[in-house]
């Protein structure tokens, strides 16, 4: 079905993210003393000797005073907590108290477990407690390790018959199974809720951290379009060439990016993590020459500066206390209190991130004089935005589409339904043979509310990101005689899925997408998403 391209001027600006599903990740806590860098329970031909060697030389864990490593000993949650915070380096002292009742700020662990829980690695029970001398199951670490680590979703066959898709780990295990960090405790089994052992544990991080290593490197010289990094030196495709340039250096220098490499060229950069530092006198500034950066930025040193550039997600790590943003962002997350954000007279800050119960005032310096640049807070419409128009374009946008549907009729061609609940599209697989073509021609129906009473949505980038990567369309790929479904096809199939693709691919997952532009005078910025279940 074409569209009456008259009726607006560009399609819309969206982002689209698959997700993964949930589950609760707590951690545990032993008595241990000083470690010992061998143990007699310890062999040589132990499948964990080098996990363990190398943890008890970083002063990650630790043995007991016998001189004994005890590594068939299931892991309590709180100890648990302790080896993973210690592992991935994060601060556990200037951090933010979760408040659960069975962990006092006194608690030998209350640092480690409280940094975790920040970066949003492991959560508690629903009653406020963290239960510390429970132990670690086996779903549970999966989860932990996939998160804490980042690494990338893949979605692979799993011979164990106690593992299937309705189940809020399984993402979690298929990544694990099939970057051969975890094996089944038998051919067909994995066993979710078996506790984990010390030596387990172990080998689980040391497996972890060298799948890590290989996503990303260090940033060493750059010079004549060229990039020396700590795994190779290679070309830059022009696109990349005005964030990653000489003059950038300083900066960029010990930076860790993942990236994509074709024919010896760097072609895409998914994500820059900043380690360099400046100083109080002298910020040290990522200048992007007003370029659109697809990736994520987490800056992770102090007194920096990004300006001239466009980011879907930057994230202000605990280790920034000094932060000047002169870009447009669409998520700016501070991870802690203690960060003194800056925004220059260009920033514009699509929804600012931090956490709750700290007023905005902590966080962003000069407050007053710049949140008519911020739209978003914690989610919700700034509301030191102009009259709210945002906040009342959204709420008209919406009633659009419940007109649209007349007040939850569904949208189904036979194969895909679609239903709105709120900003929330449920997407029902009615055929488990459907398409990724059913679901947009299905979709389509759905927007076809922006044409009414003369919408006007701005065009800008579509993100599609999947196990698969992540890409952006620029904004030449997208014009006013292109339909929804056209648009996601062509993001489709920079990820190498075409519209013949299995709809089960989505299934217990979901696509978020932002829609932004100007109804009946006023602004609308607002997100949707569409949930994907099987009937």
């Amino acid at each position: 079905m074409k569209k009456d391209s008259s009726a607006y001027q560009k399609l819309f600006r969206a982002t689209l993210a698959t997700t993964m599903a949930t589950g609760v990740l707590v951690a545990a806590v032993p008595t241990y003393t000083e470690a010992a860098k061998s143990f007699t329970d310890v062999k040589p031909v132990d499948h964990f000797n080098e996990a363990v060697s190398n943890l008890v030389e970083r002063g990650i864990i630790k043995g007991y005073d016998d001189g004994t490593f005890r590594p068939n000993e299931n892991i309590s949650r709180a100890h648990a907590a302790k080896v993973m915070a210690l592992a991935l380096e994060l601060d556990t002292e200037n951090v933010i108290d979760p408040g659960f009742k069975d962990i006092p700020k006194s608690h030998p662990y209350y640092g480690h477990i409280a940094a975790l829980v920040n970066a949003g690695i492991i959560n508690g029970y629903e009653d406020n407690t963290f239960r510390p001398t429970g132990k670690l199951t086996r779903a549970h670490a999966a989860q932990m390790l996939v998160i804490g680590y980042d690494l990338e979703e893949e979605l692979s066959n799993l011979p164990f018959k106690d593992i299937n898709d309705k189940q809020w780990s399984t993402s979690y295990i298929q990544t694990l199974y099939a970057k051969e960090i975890t094996t089944g405790t038998t051919e067909t089994t994995f066993s979710p809720n078996t506790f984990v052992t010390r030596g387990q544990v172990a080998s689980f991080i040391n497996r972890s951290e060298k799948v890590a290593q290989k996503k990303g490197a260090k940033v060493i010289r750059i010079a004549d379009n060229k990039i020396e990094l700590s795994d190779g030196t290679f070309l830059l495709h022009a696109d990349l060439q005005k964030v990653f340039n000489a003059e950038n250096l300083d900066v960029l220098k010990g930076a860790k990016v993942k990236y994509t490499v074709k024919k010896g060229v760097i072609v895409a950069v998914s994500s820059i993590e900043l380690h360099a530092n400046g100083t109080a006198r002298k910020n040290l500034t990522l200048d992007g020459q007003n370029a659109t950066f697809a990736g994520d930025i987490t800056v992770n040193g102090d007194y920096i500066a990004l300006k001239n550039l466009e980011v879907p997600n930057v994230t202000v790590t605990t280790k920034a206390k000094h932060v000047i943003i002169d870009a447009e962002v669409d998520e700016l997350h501070v991870k802690t209190k203690n960060s003194k954000i800056t925004l220059g007279t260009d920033a514009k800050i699509g929804n600012l991130v931090f956490p709750r119960g700290i007023p905005t005032k902590d966080i962003v310096q000069d407050y007053d004089n710049v949140k008519e640049q911020i739209e978003k807070i914690n989610g919700q419409p700034d509301q030191g935005s102009p009259d709210g128009s945002t906040s009342k374009g959204n709420a008209e946008l919406r009633d659009q589409l419940r007109d649209q549907l007349e007040k939850g009729n569904e949208a189904a061609d036979g194969a895909v339904k679609i239903k709105l609940a709120g900003k929330k599209f449920k997407v029902e697989i009615k055929d488990p043979a459907s398409t990724l073509d059913e679901f947009s021609v299905a979709a389509e129906e759905v927007f076809d509310a922006f044409k009414a009473n003369g919408t006007v949505v701005n065009s800008a980038t579509v993100t599609y990101r999947t196990s698969l990567g992540k890409v952006t369309l620029a904004k030449d790929d997208i014009n006013n005689n292109q339909d929804f479904d056209e648009v996601i096809k062509k993001a489709l199939a920079k990820v190498g899925l075409s519209g013949s693709t299995k709809l089960s691919i989505l299934e217990n997952r979901s696509i978020e997408f932002k829609v932004k532009g100007v109804i009946d005078g006023k602004a609308f910025d607002d997100k949707y998403t569409f949930e994907f279940k099987t009937k």
